[in-house]
């Protein structure tokens, strides 16, 4: 007979996508069974899964302190070899200075080689220096080990080479003046070690030192010659913008003196003005302003205006009290167009240093509040003494710009009270006639 748990497992796995509801061959107790199952089985699942992550875990907790013994095994092999690299590096120091010691305090030396008395300065010098730098250690060891000893040498075994470095030895040893005039001798070398680095260093300075003169003057020539030569080429096309002056007060820094002029290389000077004529031109044409603001780049200002030399200023009109003036005679607009040259437009009125602009009105603003006044050749009154409307039209609204155009009427448009009082006592006399 077969089992229930086997019949549920046996139901549970052909109907698994269902509900107990439409398990229909499953009686009411099977259904209950089949859903303890399906809950059963979720739960193992979900265990599985706990129990999946829970290795994982594990697994990178283990990997995490594999890596840190690795690292912490090789700070230990570090840390030993530096140690055991310190200790034969101390006992290096220690056996020298044990040496050192022993050396200063033997006292119980017995010669094995009589003093040699013409030995001069500089060999006895030399001689001190080796064994000071223990270039005769091995000669100790010997003596120490027995192999040279007042027998070996008389029978022979010690050669005549070795002889004389045993000889040098001891006298080196024994050489109590040069022992104790060493460390002055050392520092006197030293000195004059330094001395001579010092020399050295000094001759090498004074040459690198010559070197960068000669190179800052090739350098300051040829900048100055490609100065001139951009200004040369600058000065060709200066004359067709009125921009010679200009040119001039920049490479003169300010000081545009008819001397300075003069100064000019021919091929320069022949495309630019002479200052004093260019100014004395534009004074009587009315121009002053302009060439004055155009010579120095819009830098428009009295205290600009007072450095120029005096045989130029004679020629230009102060800029601020001359634009007070205009604004007092209701002609700020006229000394706009005199200082831009026609150019009437917000963004020049912008670039106006402020002393300037205090006087002078936004060339906009000014034709838009005359617009909303109704006042339609009340913007080109302010501008120019003209009054024929047609010759108003053809000599100044044309050549406003844009901007400005949008709120002056153009004069021909503009009819007169008297043109049109004129019209109408013509057309009256007219209607006289035909009766």
């Amino acid at each position: 007979m077969e089992k229930l748990e086997d019949k549920i497992s046996k139901i549970f796995d052909e109907y698994e996508q269902t509900s107990s509801s439409d398990i229909k061959q499953a009686s009411d107790a099977e259904a209950k069974a089949v859903v303890a199952f399906h809950s059963a089985k979720s739960a193992d699942d979900s265990q599985k899964r706990y129990k999946s992550k829970r290795k994982d875990v594990k697994n990178y907790y283990k990997a995490l302190r594999k890596e840190v013994k690795s690292k912490e095994a090789e700070k230990k092999r570090f840390t030993k070899k530096r140690q055991k690299k310190v200790k034969k590096v101390s006992k290096q120091v220690s056996k020298s200075v044990t040496k050192t010691l022993k050396r200063s305090e033997d006292t119980t030396y017995v010669r094995l080689t009589p003093p040699k008395g013409k030995r001069n300065i500089i060999s006895r010098i030399r001689n001190r220096g080796h064994y000071d730098r223990g270039d005769y250690d091995y000669i100790e060891e010997n003596i120490e080990n027995g192999y040279i000893t007042p027998e070996t040498i008389e029978s022979g075994e010690v050669t005549k080479r070795e002889w004389k470095e045993l000889q040098k030895y001891e006298d080196a040893r024994e050489d109590v003046t040069v022992r104790k005039n060493w460390v002055r001798f050392k520092a006197l070398v030293a000195a004059a070690a330094l001395i001579g680095s010092m020399a050295l260093c000094k001759n090498m300075y004074d040459g690198i030192q010559e070197s960068f003169e000669r190179s800052g003057i090739v350098a300051t020539e040829t900048a100055e010659r490609d100065r001139l030569d951009m200004l040369a080429r600058s000065a060709k096309y200066s004359l067709f913008n009125f921009t010679d002056q200009q040119l001039l007060y920049e490479y003169t820094n300010g000081d545009i003196t008819e001397a300075n002029w003069e100064a000019l290389p021919e091929n320069i000077k022949e495309y630019i003005r002479n200052p004093i004529v260019a100014a004395e031109a534009e004074y009587k044409h009315g121009m002053d302003l302009s060439h004055f603001y155009v010579m120095v780049d819009g830098d428009f200002t009295t205290e600009t205006w007072e450095k120029l030399p005096e045989e130029i200023r004679q020629f230009v009109r102060e800029p601020v009290s001359t634009a007070r003036e205009y604004f007092e005679n209701g002609k700020d607009q006229r000394y706009l167009y005199e200082v831009s040259r026609g150019k009437l437009t917000e963004e020049f009125w912008n670039e106006l240093p402020a002393e300037i602009k205090q006087y002078v009105r936004n060339p906009v603003e000014l034709a838009k509040e005359y617009e909303r006044q109704g006042n339609a050749l009340g913007y080109l009154e302010n501008l120019s003494e003209i009054t024929d409307t047609k010759q108003l039209s053809n000599e100044v609204w044309q050549f406003l710009p844009e901007e400005l155009k949008a709120h002056v009427v153009d004069p021909k448009l503009v009819i007169s009270v008297d043109e049109l009082e004129n019209g109408e006592q013509n057309q009256e006399n007219n209607s006289d006639l035909e009766r």
